[in-house]
């Protein structure tokens, strides 16, 4: 049910026209009160033009603290800066033009969309629960398979170990350059990190949720931006906002990253609470996650927290997985194998996992959300303890 605060019953039907059967008028703020009361599954109010400003902003500052999955929309006849500004400062979700009906459905829509998922997050969580594990997948060097790997890991993710999909997983893309996760994903960029940014202090969560594109069903995603000039505008710290403020929504957030130790990158490792290092066959990608270990020991990321994984580890180069512990210094947790069903899988837009469950890419994949998995039990049981 929507709620319509208006002076008028005219301009009420006028509404009602647009959002159907199942609006409802108020025309004071206790009526409107009392109706939220009666009806707690409401999540919309749409404020007519015949109702002061400066009564809606009050409505909204106060609703936006007591009740914050109850949007409020502002219908003016005329759209100004002042009206704008104090709508945002406000907590205003969106200010329409009483002439555009589209834009008005698609508000509704897209705060009830919103609404429902804040919603969902909530019943999914338990009163006291662990913040969201963050997991970051990064390699050296390009063309190592993080994006491959960072996908197909997000989508077993989701099932516990008993096999039920019960897990709520965001999959972030950071590769802020040529983050690859929508074009692995096919999905289309009307979405992406640009929008969520602000200037400084808390991200609004609600901002966040609204530009998560869901990925089948199954686990949410936040693309990297498309334009560069955003690029330049996202900092170490707004990353290290962003990642915490999705770790009070999912389970897991698993991170594609840049083969870059810039300062948004080494900020996002020092914020996971495991970083799965890749690594190949290939002397310079070899060389170049060595340099990389060498430089997180310095910045106080601890083995314990890290993992190393080697891809198309079956490859006949001259060297093997052995060869690659010795020139390293670590344990390999992980074995990937190569196999061409990986790109016939990419090249449709779906996942090893899904297109080949039973292939050794897919085995491995599992494997490595199992290793996830016992490392986060084992950090779990050490904090409590």
């Amino acid at each position: 049910m929507y709620l319509i605060y208006s002076d008028k019953v005219d301009e009420f039907a006028r509404i009602k026209t647009i959002l159907g059967a199942s609006a409802k008028r108020v025309n004071t703020r206790n009526s409107l009160i009392a109706s939220l009361e009666e009806e707690p599954a409401t999540h919309v109010i749409v404020i007519a033009p015949s109702v002061k400003g400066e009564i809606a902003y009050s409505l909204a500052a106060e609703l936006r603290i007591d009740r914050p999955l109850v949007n409020v929309i502002l219908v003016r006849n005329k759209i100004d800066v002042q009206t704008l500004t104090a709508s945002l400062e406000s907590g205003i979700k969106d200010v329409i033009d009483s002439q555009d009906a589209t834009a008005l459905m698609n508000a509704v829509q897209r705060c009830e969309n919103v609404s429902e998922r804040i919603q969902s997050i909530a019943n999914h969580e338990e009163t006291e629960r662990i913040r969201g594990r963050v997991i970051t997948v990064y390699s050296a060097k390009g063309g190592c398979g993080k994006t491959t790997i960072a996908t197909n890991l997000a989508s077993v993710l989701t099932h516990d170990r008993d096999g039920d999909r019960d897990r709520r997983v965001c999959l972030l893309d950071l590769d802020l350059q040529f983050g690859d996760v929508g074009t692995s994903l096919r999905m289309n960029p009307t979405k992406t990190i640009s929008q969520t940014l602000e200037t400084d202090g808390p991200i609004d969560a609600d901002r966040i949720l609204e530009n998560l594109l869901a990925y089948q069903g199954r686990f949410d995603v936040l693309l990297a931006p498309i334009s560069p000039v955003d690029i330049e505008r996202i900092s170490s710290e707004f990353v290290s906002r962003l990642i915490s403020t999705l770790q009070n929504h999912y389970d897991f957030i698993v991170i594609d990253t840049a083969p870059t130790l810039s300062e948004v990158m080494v900020r996002t490792l020092q914020e996971s609470d495991l970083a799965i290092l890749i690594t190949t066959l290939d002397m310079s990608a070899i060389k170049n996650i060595k340099l990389t270990i060498s430089a997180l020991d310095a910045l106080g990321l601890s083995s314990a927290r890290r993992m190393l994984l080697l891809n198309h580890a079956d490859l006949k180069v001259g060297i093997d997985s052995d060869d690659v512990e010795d020139l390293i210094g670590e344990t390999i947790r992980v074995r990937i194998p190569s196999s061409t069903k990986v790109s016939l899988a990419a090249n449709r837009g779906e996942l090893i996992v899904d297109a080949y469950p039973s292939s050794a890419v897919s085995k491995a994949i599992q494997e490595l959300a199992r290793e996830v998995d016992r490392y986060l039990v084992d950090i779990t049981e050490a904090s409590v303890a």
